[in-house]
């Protein structure tokens, strides 16, 4: 059952979420569905992206088809036929790039993220499409860790710690749930090392991440 809403409040302390359907609850099929229980009444909740999909991500988005074309061969068109294929398959909807499209923020991001994805995949170079890379986004530091290319130049790169781990301590026996990382080519490591963690991240304009249990599972990083 889907049902189109507006959020009217919100209590932050008990997490409780208050809504105004835009049309009558079918609590007869509820009761049906819950045998007279609505207390078990589970779902999901969507909250679509209002924002129009911007300048900047589309011009980044045909960049990225760029760096694919220089490497492969393949024309941009066909390139992009294909993973608006892909965007289709993975989240059961239509996209669309032209100017006039009813494309949101999150949903140009999302297909951003199929190209980037592909590209770490595929080790194609990133040339131009690399400038305009979201670098404030988590999913592309993931994706940097994951494929080991660094997150400044894209060369292969080290998982790198951006947090103090301390001189003397058995790295397997840390807990790296709190650790933010980032990946690093030898020689941004070494300057990192040179003029210190903190003056590093802000000449580069980095944002290490932290790892979940099994993030940091799949790239084999202990503790």
């Amino acid at each position: 059952m889907d049902y189109s809403l507006k959020v009217v409040g919100y209590d932050e302390k008990t997490n409780t979420l208050q809504v105004q359907l835009d049309e009558t609850l079918n609590l007869e099929r509820l009761n049906t569905y819950y045998k007279g229980d609505l207390s078990n009444v589970l779902g999901s909740l969507t909250l679509s992206d209002p924002r129009s999909f911007t300048h900047k991500q589309r011009a980044l988005y045909w960049a990225l088809l760029k760096d694919i074309y220089n490497h492969f061969g393949n024309a941009t068109t066909s390139s992009h036929k294909e993973f608006k294929k892909m965007y289709q398959v993975e989240y059961d909807q239509e996209i669309s790039t032209k100017n006039n499209a009813n494309t949101s923020v999150e949903q140009m991001n999302k297909l951003i993220e199929i190209v980037i994805d592909f590209m770490f995949e595929w080790d194609v170079p990133f040339e131009k499409g690399f400038e305009l890379l979201p670098r404030n986004e988590s999913y592309f530091y993931y994706l940097c860790l994951k494929h080991r290319k660094c997150c400044i130049c894209g060369k292969h790169a080290d998982i790198c710690h951006a947090d103090v781990v301390g001189s003397g301590r058995n790295r397997k026996k840390i807990d790296h749930s709190e650790l933010r990382f980032y990946a690093g080519c030898r020689g941004h490591h070494q300057e990192e090392h040179t003029i210190g963690i903190n003056a590093f991240l802000k000449k580069y304009n980095i944002t290490p991440i932290k790892l979940n249990y099994e993030e940091r599972k799949k790239l084999k990083i202990g503790g």
